[in-house]
């Protein structure tokens, strides 16, 4: 039971360095972005903004891929992060996981 209890705070505890870690790099690049004329962006994302755990720049680049379920949930929501502002039709990431569970029913 210590042991097991341990893990999960742990795993918590890694979870909100992570979160923080994710934080910390948006508003570096947001503070360094920040005399950027926005108006030449016209879709609204600069991806620079996230960090690219998704490497989508890199995605098939070299070699043709299937995205996994990770990898897409991972590149919509660094897409979404990196709007500067999401527009109302756009869902978060929880929103799409709801209607991916309930397309499956």
């Amino acid at each position: 039971m210590k042991k097991t209890s341990l893990l999960i705070l742990s795993f918590i505890f890694c979870l909100f360095k992570a979160n923080a870690q994710v934080d910390e790099f948006k508003h570096t690049a947001d503070s360094l972005f920040q005399h950027l004329d926005k108006t030449g962006i016209s879709t609204g994302v600069l991806y620079d903004r996230v960090f690219p755990y998704a490497a989508l720049n890199n995605f098939n680049l070299i070699t043709p891929d299937t995205s996994s379920m990770w990898h897409f949930k991972q590149a919509y929501s660094e897409y979404y992060r990196s709007a500067y502002n999401p527009s109302p039709s756009w869902l978060t990431v929880n929103q799409l996981k709801e209607k991916a569970i309930m397309a499956q029913l």
